[in-house]
């Protein structure tokens, strides 16, 4: 579970080097470390069946003020779930991730919507709903998506079906030809990665 956060709230040009570094090395290099050492472990040992889920943000997706480290380390474990999905789908591992609309916590909520900043009545605003996100229902999702009941879920704009299913099928004659000659097997549809948009604008993704 790549859950990891770190956001250092400021106007981007005034951020110096080493506060960008400090929120990268929290939410990819850590995601992506843990990833990769997880997988090994499952690979060597030749361990199957086994499921990498990653909690992302709205910001990786449609973009925020302020966020721009954030949004740039989430949006990097995004692209390393889509690219471990094809790579590690052969040998039984599959990866997912969420996308959470707003969950308040007292922690987060103290530092990112302050009530000195207008709390969050604008940003509920935004929600269908008109209601902030309650984190039985992430945990619910989550469940399900590490479950034997979530293996084939995966998200797909109808827009895009046809042109994701040609690149799709080009990518997995690449990777079943390396396979084939390494003497690796594998499902394609195991090589689906699950990306569920989860509350907040981000439904309409």
């Amino acid at each position: 579970m790549n859950n990891a956060a770190g956001q250092i709230l400021a106007p981007t040009h005034k951020m110096s080097s080493r506060a960008i570094d400090a929120v990268l090395g929290i939410v990819l290099h850590g995601s992506a470390y843990c990833t990769v050492a997880a997988g090994r472990r499952w690979i060597d040992a030749g361990e199957r069946n086994k499921v990498v889920m990653s909690i992302l943000t709205v910001s990786a997706l449609l973009g925020a003020p302020f966020t721009v480290p954030s949004a740039m380390a989430k949006a990097g474990v995004l692209a390393m779930t889509k690219s471990l999905a094809v790579e590690w789908g052969p040998r039984g591992i599959r990866t997912c991730a969420v996308v959470p609309g707003l969950f308040p916590t007292e922690g987060a909520w103290s530092r990112l919507v302050p009530k000195e900043r207008g709390g969050d009545e604008e940003l509920v605003k935004t929600i269908p709903l008109r209601r902030v996100s309650e984190h039985i229902e992430l945990a619910n999702l989550a469940a399900f998506l590490v479950s034997d009941g979530g293996l084939h879920q995966r998200r797909r704009r109808g827009d895009r079906w046809r042109q994701d299913a040609i690149g799709r099928r080009r990518c997995q004659h690449a990777v079943d030809a390396r396979l084939d000659r390494r003497g690796m097997g594998g499902d394609p549809a195991e090589q689906e990665v699950s990306l569920v948009t989860f509350g907040g604008r981000a439904s309409n993704f």
